[in-house]
């Protein structure tokens, strides 16, 4: 395994990757799934179906 400066090249693909992650969420003002408000039912608000909610009635 060939050594590069801070580490194995292993490791430096790794850091860039997670790098890359992270400028991209960062990019498109995403969190992840664990950093996002949750309804006291435990869902998500906006992963709600279309049919719950929807509103509409039958009279």
């Amino acid at each position: 395994m060939k050594r590069v400066q801070g580490g194995t090249i292993e490791t430096m693909v790794a850091a860039h990757n997670m790098t890359n992650i992270v400028l991209e969420r960062l990019q498109k003002q995403q969190r992840p799934d664990c950093l996002q408000p949750i309804n006291a039912d435990g869902t998500y608000p906006w992963r709600a179906s279309p049919e719950a909610g929807s509103g509409s009635t039958s009279s």
